[in-house]
């Protein structure tokens, strides 16, 4: 009866779906942005982040300088990423001052340095933005074809602010207008990013967010994103 059990017990185990957890795996990376770092660096907002821990973090860069280590030196709106060894020397070639871009980088602040900074950054990627218009254009015309572009993908969203609100299941976002102002997208915000909100994003201004594209709302001629936060673009160090 015993081996009967024990047998049945390891059939058992052996159906469990198999998780990060199961196996081992790091958790997927808490995403921020250069703006929210540089507010948390002066205490400007409450949000929980730890020196030493590595986060997805987006930003606009502002130029790209080399250390006397003669590693890659990248400028966010008052913070500083220093990329890790072996860094990809064409990729950063590539980066122009303006884009967007985002990196896995050590959160790191010292007594030497008062502010914080971000070292050992890996993934260096450019982030493609788009404005409001064009991306509900995208889903209108092909949605199969936007979504292999933009589903679960880092965005910049460029627009103007239709409105803001709190759905029922609590979350809140900011509609950007879309066209003749019929239609909207429905960018749902992070929680992170509401101390922000009603300063970064005034209803009829143009705001720009840091967004996971692909989002499904269901209210009739809106399609939207997700996990919003703004990157660097706020009226306190307004980028031109």
């Amino acid at each position: 009866m015993w081996k009967i059990l024990a047998i049945i017990e390891l059939l058992l185990v052996a159906s469990l779906p198999i998780t990060a957890a199961s196996i081992g795996r790091a958790p997927a990376l808490q995403t921020t942005t250069g703006e929210e770092i540089s507010l948390w660096g002066v205490g400007r907002l409450n949000r929980q982040l730890m020196v030493g821990r590595t986060y997805h973090v987006i930003g606009r860069n502002m130029g790209v300088l080399v250390t006397d280590k003669g590693l890659p030196l990248i400028g966010f709106p008052g913070l500083n990423l220093t990329l890790s060894k072996g860094f990809d020397r064409q990729r950063v070639e590539r980066l122009l001052p303006g884009n967007y871009i985002s990196a896995n980088c050590v959160l790191t602040k010292t007594g030497e340095h008062p502010f914080p900074s971000l070292d050992r950054c890996t993934d260096l990627k450019i982030v493609p933005t788009v404005s409001a218009d064009a991306y509900a254009e995208a889903y209108q015309n092909n949605m199969l074809k936007a979504d292999s572009l933009f589903k679960n993908q880092d965005i910049i969203l460029l627009g103007s602010v239709r409105g803001v609100g709190k759905l029922l299941t609590g979350e809140n976002y900011i509609d950007l207008t879309v066209g003749d102002g019929f239609a909207q997208v429905t960018s749902i915000m992070s929680a992170d990013a509401m101390p922000l909100i009603h300063e970064y994003a005034q209803v009829g201004a143009t705001t720009v967010l840091a967004c996971r594209g692909g989002y499904r709302y269901n209210r009739v001629g809106s399609v939207g994103a997700r996990d919003c936060r703004f990157p660097a673009d706020g009226p306190s160090r307004r980028v031109g």
